[in-house]
């Protein structure tokens, strides 16, 4: 099965402990980098080659600073359109159960899903699909 290169944006050192988890427990296949703010995953995304380039970005809604919104719309008018990030998928993976957030989110340019914490194999088994038809 391939690898993917895989980000995760959450502020809470639980989600993405439970994320590191999930990943190990159901053996998803993640080269993962878990980074705390959106602030610090556009300078870790500015700096990243072509070849490091995350393939999967999931994105937490409610973090400090720069939420999850704000973050997509600076990805969106920073790297979107390079093309290292041409092959890269979007998701929000949230803990918020708001439908207006969930319509907001999905109305969103290059946002392909929204799913509810943590990762799990059936959340990877989506996206995976979704990725093929694509």
């Amino acid at each position: 099965m391939k690898n993917y290169k895989v980000l995760f944006i959450d502020d809470r050192e639980m989600d993405n402990m439970l994320n590191r988890l999930m990943v190990r427990e159901e053996q998803l296949p993640f080269d993962a980098t878990y980074i705390t703010s959106g602030e610090e995953a556009l300078e870790f995304l500015n700096d990243q080659t072509e070849e490091d380039f995350p393939q999967i970005i999931f994105i937490d809604i409610n973090m400090p600073v720069m939420n999850g919104f704000d973050f997509v719309d600076e990805y969106n008018a920073q790297l979107a359109k390079q093309p290292k990030a041409i092959n890269t998928t979007l998701c929000f993976l949230t803990s918020s159960s708001s439908d207006s957030e969930k319509e907001r989110a999905l109305g969103m340019q290059n946002i392909s899903a929204f799913y509810n914490k943590p990762i799990t194999m059936a959340i990877f088994a989506d996206l995976q699909s979704r990725l093929n038809n694509q």
